[in-house]
């Protein structure tokens, strides 16, 4: 939520910066545009941050005595062949290294 509030406050400065700008059509109408997007953007994922935050909260918390009760097998290895990877190189770096 940190990184959406913050992404928030940027565009904000940016549309504040530049309204004054825009209205003086001394940038282009285009990226003043954008800037207005891009801070509705950054409004609507704060939102979505706040309520998978709010969401998580409602969530119950496990508890360490239930999460040890079950095992689970993630992942099986069924081979252990090594494995030859060739890289190729041009003359110039072969002759820098030689």
């Amino acid at each position: 939520m940190g990184q959406a509030q913050a992404q928030r406050a940027l565009a904000q400065i940016n549309v504040n910066r530049d309204t004054p700008l825009a209205e003086a059509h001394a940038i282009a109408r285009s990226q003043f545009d954008n800037e207005i997007q891009q801070k509705a953007q950054a409004e609507a994922s704060v939102r979505t941050a706040e309520a998978a935050v709010s969401t998580a909260n409602l969530r119950p918390q496990p508890r360490l005595a239930t999460l040890s009760a079950f095992q689970f097998v993630l992942t099986s290895v069924s081979q252990l062949d090594s494995i030859k990877v060739y890289f190729s190189i041009g003359d110039s770096e072969y002759l820098a290294r030689s």
